[in-house]
């Protein structure tokens, strides 16, 4: 003869975030620092080709270049 048992089990689940908040802060503590270095990088390029003997063109191309480049 056969005996069937059912057994019922109840499991609490605990929810957890999905979201990483630490990895959240640090990629974004990450896009800052390199958008900084890019930033610093293109403004060193720009200040480095400007022509220290024209002061006119200093003043109206370093101006015009810097706005592009923070595009």
């Amino acid at each position: 003869m056969t005996t069937i048992v059912e057994h019922d089990h109840a499991v609490a689940v605990e929810r957890t975030s999905r979201v990483s908040w630490g990895a959240v802060l640090a990629g974004l503590v990450f896009v800052i620092a390199m958008s900084w270095l890019f930033f610093l990088f293109g403004s060193a390029i720009g200040v480095g080709i400007a022509d220290a003997s024209d002061m006119e063109a200093i003043g109206e191309g370093l101006g015009t270049g810097a706005i592009i480049w923070m595009l």
